[in-house]
């Protein structure tokens, strides 16, 4: 265990003591004698624990719990308690206190407070690893998807194509079935630059070009026919990959990559030009895809983060209700009781409020547009930062 642990407390009896304690349990510890030498030992070696007595000279712990939880909310903050202050206890738990004991201290008590704070301080340590790997985990699937998108279309079709239309042809008619259901323009071209087979979705986008030259389809070969991939390769024998623009039977226009392989006779002569173009703006959907799946997945893990770190808190102010309650039972505190049953219902219906947001953010549903006052939106959201902003300067 390597936490780092601040112990607050005007008492040098209890901070001696206590610290060895502590320190017997794995921690470093820190001390202060008041609350502002706390507060400022806390900003320059911020612990993750602080154990602070509730009443100090100067700042107290109540004010010092305000600071920190403004400062750095994740921090467990644990009270020491008089008897008589049970009223500043629960005060603390709703200020978001971890736990608090009592003097004198039971170290049995003491033990569970610091499990919890420590069982906390795991807890965020696993959120923030399982987000991290989330990230990751999106960033490998989205280059995994983009590379087998990549080599299917590429690789893969020219190695298959290839050995499909080797005897094209002979047997033209036939061969035609290897390429009929492939997502992205395929056509097969002689040594004069003449289309002789197309698959639908060339025909479909592009119009009945079996029988037109090579170049036709190039918005920006037209006027210069022999730099066409398909010519390009009849001329150097070798499979091009070119950025081109294409023009569709509507007239509109897109970008496509493109690539030839040459297919060779029996006798190694250059005879047919595969030619396939990929969409690139089927690429680019792809991606927004991919983006957009990230974003829900990021969102579903700080989601998850943050009811976590809610439903914690709501659990230690029922744990506080219930105290009300059954120490007011055990004095006879009617007024005590009628405290924490009406705790116990607050924090029930957070509880509650809490889960009917999950099963509203589970459901997909349409954005539903909402006017907004742009002046009060902004006013709030300044009055929101407010304090960071001042804080930083």
């Amino acid at each position: 265990m390597d936490e780092t642990l601040l112990l607050a407390d005007d008492e040098e009896g209890i901070r001696r003591v206590l610290g060895i304690a502590l320190a017997d349990l794995g921690f470093h510890v820190l001390t202060a004698a008041d609350g502002v030498e706390a507060l400022e030992t806390f900003r320059r070696e911020k612990p993750a624990i602080v154990l602070t007595d509730i009443k100090m000279p100067g700042l107290s712990g109540i004010e010092l719990l305000g600071r920190i939880k403004a400062e750095r909310p994740d921090t467990e903050v644990i009270m020491i308690t008089g008897h008589g202050d049970f009223d500043l206890a629960i005060e603390s738990l709703k200020l978001e206190a971890t736990d608090f004991v009592t003097k004198p201290i039971n170290d049995d008590v003491l033990n569970i407070a610091l499990k919890r704070a420590r069982d906390r301080i795991a807890m965020r340590r696993q959120l923030k690893a399982y987000t991290e790997n989330l990230e990751k985990l999106v960033r490998k699937q989205a280059a995994r998807l983009v590379e087998a998108e990549r080599l299917a279309v590429i690789g893969q079709t020219v190695e298959g194509l290839s050995t499909a239309f080797r005897d094209m042809a002979g047997d033209l008619e036939g061969s035609v079935r290897y390429f009929n259901d492939m997502p992205c323009f395929v056509s097969v071209h002689d040594r004069h630059l003449t289309i002789l087979a197309a698959n639908p979705l060339y025909r479909e986008r592009l119009g009945e070009m079996v029988g037109r030259r090579s170049w036709e389809i190039y918005a920006s070969r037209r006027d210069q026919p022999y730099t066409c991939p398909v010519a390009r390769t009849i001329e150097t024998g070798l499979g091009q990959r070119s950025p081109e623009v294409i023009a569709y039977r509507d007239g509109s226009q897109s970008a496509v990559m493109v690539h030839t392989a040459p297919i060779r006779d029996s006798r190694g002569e250059l005879e047919l030009v595969l030619e396939f173009a990929m969409d690139m703006s089927e690429v680019e959907r792809l991606r927004e895809e991919l983006q957009a799946t990230q974003d829900r997945l990021m969102s579903l893990g700080l989601m998850v983060s943050s009811v976590s770190h809610g439903v914690k808190g709501l659990l230690t102010g029922m744990d506080a209700g219930i105290y009300l309650t059954e120490s007011g039972l055990t004095r006879g505190d009617l007024g005590r009781v009628r405290e924490g049953v009406a705790t116990v219902r607050q924090m029930v219906e957070r509880i509650r409020g809490v889960v009917l947001d999950v099963l509203y953010f589970a459901k997909e549903r349409p954005l539903e547009r909402t006017p907004v006052d742009v002046r009060a939106f902004t006013d709030g959201l300044l009055a929101a930062a407010g304090s960071k902003i001042a804080k930083r300067g």
